[in-house]
């Protein structure tokens, strides 16, 4: 899976800086809101897929985000 890294992060560093950080602030808030409850589980799944994620990691990323959201209601 070392040559799939490879090709991942020489696509991401031909991105524009710019646009990267954009995507990344979008999604941190997509976490942040999905995790703290201000976020519906459909509109999180919707937000993910409008950022590009798909199949398999979508299904990864909507458990973490599950995951965070439990502990976060624990602590609070």
């Amino acid at each position: 899976m070392l040559i799939q890294r490879v090709a991942r992060d020489r696509a991401v560093n031909r991105l524009d800086p710019e646009y990267l950080a954009q995507w990344r602030a979008y999604y941190r808030n997509v976490v942040e809101r999905y995790v703290a409850g201000a976020m519906s589980w459909t509109d999180a799944h919707n937000a993910l897929v409008s950022l590009g994620f798909r199949d398999h990691a979508l299904k990864i990323e909507m458990l973490e985000m599950d995951k965070a959201r439990a502990r976060w209601a624990k602590q609070h």
